[in-house]
């Protein structure tokens, strides 16, 4: 019985003096040398093998595992800025082609496109939520109604171009230019009414809900 608990109090002491030297095994990780160097500069400043092994194995898993998860972090924001733009211009494409075909902004349209931005935001990030996500899923949002309102406004142009200057004019339009951006964003001013509003903080507000941290 003796002998068991002077072997654990033994492995003990070992392990304390080990934990002693963790700042000493983080400057060897992050200066790269191997595992094998460090355990040997450790077993030479009187920690025991079995102990230096236990110590530099656990403390570079715990750093693996620490820098994927920075990693993951650092990539989430691009990842869901590149969901919500998809988003944003497949829905706002489509708003902006059935206020073309039935002539009126239907405005709960407009709310789902918040939804759309939101759902887009989630799926690209991997479900994460959060403050930087939101800001990104408002920004798209509010992204996807402006271009809607483009694409509406640039089938119409093309329109009254044709029946102006005929058909081949109205054809030849390209869908993004300066002249056509020039002339939508003159517009605009206009193009917004307070019913809009409604509807274009509903889908911001939509954005947000959707991406923000659970309670």
């Amino acid at each position: 019985m003796y002998a068991n608990e002077a072997s654990q109090t033994v492995a003990s002491d070992q392990q304390a003096v080990a934990e002693n030297h963790l700042p000493f095994i983080g400057r060897g990780i992050k200066a790269g040398a191997n595992r094998e160097t460090i355990i040997g500069r450790l077993v030479q400043k009187g920690v025991s093998r079995e102990a230096a092994e236990e110590m530099v194995d656990s403390f570079t898993d715990a750093e693996s595992t620490l820098n994927a998860a920075e990693k993951a972090a650092m990539g989430t924001p691009g990842r869901a800025a590149v969901g919500g733009l998809i988003a944003a211009l497949v829905g706002g494409a489509l708003w902006g082609m059935l206020v073309k075909a039935t002539g009126y902004e239907i405005g709960y349209a407009a709310w789902a496109l918040g939804l759309l931005c939101g759902v887009g935001v989630l799926l690209a990030s991997g479900g994460r939520r959060g403050p930087a996500c939101q800001l990104v899923a408002v920004g798209s949002a509010l992204f996807s109604v402006v271009f809607g309102k483009f694409v509406a406004f640039r089938l119409m142009l093309a329109d009254e171009a044709q029946k102006e200057y005929g058909r081949e004019l109205g054809d030849v339009l390209p869908l993004l230019s300066f002249d056509s951006a020039r002339f939508f964003f003159d517009a605009l001013p206009e193009m917004i009414s307070p019913f809009d509003a409604v509807w274009i903080f509903l889908a911001i507000a939509t954005a947000w809900k959707m991406t923000r941290n659970p309670a």
